[in-house]
């Protein structure tokens, strides 16, 4: 069972690569996804305009499994063999093209750095300023 967090980072990493969102006969893709290591205010109002409509009939562009499927005990989410986005996969089943990127040409792209998530930068610099306090020399590059 997916949790809400991993849904949303399900839906930002793929908003990065332009796939859509289709809810209610509209389509949503907010951009940019990110903004000064947080989520932006565009991805943060699809998100809770999503949240509204109980994420029923909401789909992935190239997926058939609705976000209320996605957050049933019967999926989770994991990394795609092929491009390693996240991915909806029934729990004990296999499904052919359950990764959008079974039908995008220019995906993956390895030229081009991957989507992520916003990352504690908080977490990062107190890794560095432990490493410092302790002696050790190493560059550590967040």
């Amino acid at each position: 069972m997916a949790s809400l967090q991993q849904v949303q980072q399900y839906l930002a990493l793929w908003f990065q690569v332009g796939q859509g969102i289709i809810a209610d006969d509209k389509t949503y893709c907010p951009q940019p996804v990110l903004a000064q290591g947080q989520y932006s205010p565009e991805f943060q109002q699809c998100w809770e305009a999503l949240k509204s409509l109980g994420f029923e009939n909401c789909y992935l562009d190239g997926t058939v499994i609705s976000l209320e499927e996605l957050l049933s005990p019967a999926w989770e989410i994991t990394d795609c063999a092929r491009c390693l986005m996240p991915v909806a996969l029934p729990i004990g089943k296999v499904l052919s093209n359950a990764c959008p990127c079974s039908d995008s040409p220019t995906w993956p792209n390895f030229d081009l750095p991957m989507p992520h998530v916003p990352k504690g930068a908080n977490a990062s610099l107190q890794r560095i300023c432990d490493r410092i306090a302790a002696g050790d020399r190493r560059r550590d590059f967040v």
